[in-house]
């Protein structure tokens, strides 16, 4: 299940403006560090003290206080934002999801889509794979999907090569946002669908001490460029009430959209 793999860089043009410039290499390492250290805490067996006192916790009522795994990154309630993506085609050729954390919403869209070469990407995989409950190594050692580590900054696939391409909830945590949607408009094939899902956030919004998000992102810095690129066929802003940190985001853009040919540009 290989994919074609290009390294050459193309700009986004004037419209990228709005975003905010690119975050030191220190500061993308302390918010990856957060992350990884994040799931581990999810995913991790705990230590071998936390499981000799987990069932004396049971016994005094304290269940509530021991954590417990989902296994899951709010990837269903993004399902229920694109329609269940019942709009997908029923089959496809080259599919890629980029920053697709170790739970992944490419398993959810598999459930409806047959998919020949499937490719979920992030810098994390390496150590999301070894999560016992977390679909992104099982669906590797299955052959079921091909995994690359690079960041999307340097996202390695050709251009105009992948007839569906995710992108959900990442710009928010990587170095450089522009740069990494562009990689996610330009290996989009021409008549490929792209699905884009971001918290929205606006400066007055509380930002607790969270080191795993470099960015904030509005809704007027991403949905000129997707618009300049993509025929909509499903966009939308979820109001601030039913996105599930409210007092952090304002709302949440959900876009899908049909990459245009260079002639309607």
């Amino acid at each position: 299940m290989s994919g074609k793999r290009l390294t050459q860089h193309t700009e986004m043009g004037d419209s990228d403006h709005h975003f905010p410039a690119a975050v030191s290499p220190e500061r993308w390492r302390e918010a990856q560090q957060w992350e990884l250290a994040f799931w581990n805490r999810q995913n991790l067996p705990s230590p071998f003290w936390k499981r000799l006192i987990r069932p004396l916790l049971v016994v005094r009522g304290l269940r509530a206080q021991v954590s417990k795994t989902t296994y899951d990154d709010r990837n269903e309630w993004w399902r229920k934002q694109f329609d269940n993506y019942s709009f997908l085609p029923p089959s496809s050729d080259n599919v890629c999801e980029l920053g697709c954390g170790p739970y992944t919403n490419m398993r959810l869209i598999l459930e409806g889509m047959q998919a020949r070469h499937v490719h979920c990407s992030d810098p994390l995989a390496r150590s999301y794979m070894n999560y016992p409950n977390a679909w992104l190594g099982a669906a590797a050692r299955a052959a079921r999907v091909c995994v690359d580590y690079h960041p999307a900054e340097e996202c390695p696939y050709a251009s105009d090569y992948f007839d569906l391409v995710v992108m959900i909830n990442v710009l928010d945590h990587v170095r450089d946002a522009r740069r990494c949607l562009e990689h996610a408009i330009r290996i989009t094939r021409t008549g490929g669908l792209l699905l884009f899902g971001q918290d929205l956030t606006l400066a007055t919004d509380e930002q607790p001490g969270n080191p795993g998000h470099p960015f904030i992102l509005n809704h007027q810095q991403l949905e000129p460029v997707l618009l300049s690129r993509f025929k909509p066929v499903l966009k939308r802003i979820v109001p601030r009430a039913e996105v599930s940190e409210p007092e952090m985001h304002y709302g949440a853009l959900v876009f899908a959209g049909r990459k245009l040919s260079a002639d309607h540009l």
